[in-house]
């Protein structure tokens, strides 16, 4: 994010934009679609909703955030009227910059890797025990259990746009992806970038 950032705010000319938001948009893609995973692995179970909920309402008061700076930056003359409101993004980058190192890791992830005591750490951390908890115990049973089962039974990628899947198959999964797919599409070629930026 922070190199389309850069690249936005020192653009100067159609071509260097472009590949600025391009880059930026990956970038915040990759963002967005890690986030609440590991914020759904990372909470108790009562907060996981809730959570998911204020990094949804986060997003929308950032692009209400945005359309305003931008607002008021129209009536500033030359380049700061575009090139300050791009720069801003740097705000929020350099939140994640200073926080993100010090978050813990998924204990799913770290499951997975083999890491199974780490996990239990982190476990006990998030519910404030000891990683002896029979609570915490379970919990951990739990998720090696879901990863060697995913590991066992999951589709190869073949399988999976084939839409070959479980015991019948036929889970339509090529329709699912382009209506998925063909929302988010409309959603751009609808023209929702050009009120909001």
């Amino acid at each position: 994010m922070s190199v389309g950032a850069l690249l936005q705010c020192t653009a100067f000319g159609v071509p260097q934009m472009i590949v600025g938001r391009i880059v930026a948009g990956i970038g915040n893609g990759i963002n967005t679609s890690t986030a609440p995973v590991w914020q759904g692995e990372t909470s108790k179970a009562s907060w996981r909703g809730k959570l998911v909920i204020i990094e949804m309402i986060m997003n929308i008061a950032g692009f209400s955030l945005s359309n305003w700076v931008t607002y008021g930056f129209s009536y500033i003359d030359g380049g700061v009227a575009w090139r300050v409101p791009l720069a801003l993004q740097f705000l929020f980058i350099f939140v994640l910059y200073g926080t993100v190192p010090w978050l813990p890791e998924s204990p799913r992830w770290l499951i997975s890797k083999g890491r199974v005591e780490e996990a239990n750490h982190i476990l006990a951390a998030l519910e404030s025990t000891t990683h002896d908890d029979p609570r915490i115990i379970a919990a951990s049973n739990e998720i090696q259990y879901a990863v060697d089962y995913e590991r066992q039974n999951s589709p190869s990628w073949g399988e999976l746009l084939r839409g070959k899947t479980g015991k019948e198959g036929g889970t339509c999964t090529m329709r699912r992806l382009f209506l998925g797919m063909g929302a988010q599409a409309m959603q751009q070629l609808g023209g929702i970038n050009v009120t909001s930026y």
